[in-house]
């Protein structure tokens, strides 16, 4: 009951972004995204097997990560994007 249309917009223009991110940025040949209930929350993950992070992208990050922590806040969400071996992990905890 709570994935509201609305909510459900917002996780997609993440999940679009953090794909986006991974063409444009990551150099990647392999990308997998992942929707699963743990307990009342839905868990949302985007990996890829890519060049990672650079350096100052998690300390600064650029309009399109501000865009997704933004869009996180407005649906109460967490979002993390860390450095996976190889590559990069986006994670998108929805609370139930």
């Amino acid at each position: 009951p709570r994935l509201t249309p609305d909510l459900i917009l917002q996780v997609m223009r993440i999940v679009q972004e953090a794909i986006t991110n991974v063409i444009k940025h990551a150099d990647a040949s392999i990308v997998s995204l992942r929707a699963e209930a743990q307990g009342d929350d839905v868990l949302v993950s985007i990996t890829d097997d890519g060049c990672g992070l650079s350096d100052g992208a998690a300390a600064t990050p650029g309009r399109g990560l501000r865009n997704m922590a933004r869009r996180a806040e407005l649906i109460g969400a967490r979002l993390d994007v860390r450095r996976a071996a190889p590559g990069t992990e986006v994670t998108l905890r929805i609370p139930g």
